[in-house]
Order: structure tokens, then sequence, then C-alpha cells
């Protein structure tokens, strides 16, 4: 920074943006990879376990965010890398695909017979 303005110079300005954007790139690898991860992980919980298969779908999920906290903290304190956009980055695409995954989902249902109390009113 310099003295009179307070402000930092270019190189410290180029370091910090670069710091950032690599920050901003490991939460998007992050988030695609738990997407990834968290879509096994229940399919796997569904498939093995037909009686427990909500209980098994909810400590997966409990599993997986003690992973991901453990995977925020390890990299907010022992690396470089901006934390706050690494998060940000995660949730936001981790939040844009889950909506993608809930919204194909649905969408391949269309053909499915409505319910025995729906009306055709």
């Amino acid at each position: 920074m310099t003295r009179k303005t307070g402000l930092a110079s270019r190189p410290e300005r180029e370091g910090i943006l670069t710091l950032t954007v690599i920050s901003v790139v490991v939460g998007v690898a992050l988030a695609v990879a738990y997407h990834l991860f968290a879509a096994k992980v229940q399919s796997f919980a569904v498939r093995n376990n037909t009686v427990a298969g909500p209980a098994a779908v909810i400590a997966g999920f409990f599993i997986r965010l003690v992973v991901i906290v453990l995977i925020f903290f390890v990299l907010g304190m022992w690396s470089p890398l901006e934390i706050i956009p690494l998060v940000l980055s995660f949730a936001v695409l981790f939040t844009l695909l889950n909506a993608w995954s809930v919204y194909s989902l649905l969408s391949k249902r269309r053909n499915v017979p409505p319910s025995t109390g729906a009306t055709g009113a």
C-alpha cells in the first residue's frame, strides 16, 4: 500500500485480483465435484436401502456437510485463497446445479398419470 493514498499499488492489486480469480475457480471446481458426489451418494443410499432410504439420504447429507465445512476450514486456514469468493462461488454454482437437477428430474415426469385424488375439472 502506498503511504499517501492508502491504496494498493498496481502489482499488489493484480496479485489480489489473481488470487481472487483462483479462489473463484477453486470454488466452482468444488461445487461441481460436490454436486456429482452428492448425486452418487444419494443414488447409492436409495438404491441399496429401500426401507431406510430417507434416513440414509439424510445421514449422507450431514456427512457431506461436515466434509465440505472441513474442506472450507482447511482452505481458509492453511491456504492463501480468499475464502469469501471461494464460498460464494461454491454456493451460487451448487444452488444452480441443484436447481437444474430438480428441473430436469421434474421435466422427465410429464407423462405421469394424476394421483387418485386429483380431479379432472
